[in-house]
């Protein structure tokens, strides 16, 4: 099935992707050190195609050959993981890690590509579709590849918490509002991101097929 759709000529946004260790709403240090950032990783579908992969590996040799030339160092360090070392529920699956700046957050999208989520919505392990740019870095002696993040959209909220946390709903009994008390606030739509520009279809997406294999192993 395909997933990736080229967004210009070096960001892709994928459908169908798993969400993990989202920090999507507040920029943090990693470890305590260095610049805080807004980050998440995406664990990618098991039923991308060939082309998908051709897409981006076809986009992380454009932005290699763009930093380096001909003379590309040795051992770059791209972005492919294995999604399987953090949950063996997703062995076989590959992972990739994003960020962006303090000064740059991501837009946080609900179903209809228009409403912004509030931070309450999202949860690691929910179906997302994920708007990312790839770029290659160089710095301290690290070369290599990764993405940048630039917008997410809720896609599927019935998938299982990776964190084992439960919803308020499951813990909580329902209770009568206060007499006099003002009604809820329906969130307010906002522009549609450009890559997300129509509203996702009712229902949860089609079941993944067997694993699709990375490109070139699981470099890390």
């Amino acid at each position: 099935m395909k997933r990736v759709n080229s967004v210009g000529e070096t960001a892709v946004s994928i459908t169908g992707c798993i969400l993990s260790y989202p920090h999507l709403f507040a920029a943090k240090q990693v470890n305590g050190r260095g610049e805080p950032k807004f980050s998440a990783n995406f664990i990618f579908p098991a039923d991308m195609d060939q082309g998908d992969w051709d897409l981006l590996n076809g986009i992380v040799v454009k932005v290699t050959a763009a930093r380096w030339g001909a003379n590309q160092p040795p051992n770059i360090k791209l972005p492919w993981k294995d999604a399987g070392v953090a949950d063996p529920a997703f062995a076989g699956r590959i992972m990739v890690g994003s960020s962006a700046k303090a000064e740059s957050p991501p837009k946080v999208v609900l179903e209809d590509a228009r409403t912004l989520a509030e931070p309450g919505t999202v949860y690691p392990g929910m179906g997302v579709n994920a708007y990312l740019n790839v770029f290659a870095y160089d710095a301290s002696g690290n070369k290599g590849v990764s993405f940048g993040l630039n917008a997410v959209q809720i896609a599927d909220r019935t998938l299982k918490r990776l964190d084992g946390r439960k919803d308020a709903s499951e813990v909580f009994s329902p209770m009568a509002a206060p007499a006099g008390a003002p009604p809820p606030v329906s969130p307010t739509p906002h522009a549609p991101t450009p890559a997300f520009a129509g509203a996702m279809p009712p229902g949860p997406p089609q079941a993944p097929s067997a694993p699709v294999p990375g490109p070139g192993g699981w470099n890390s």
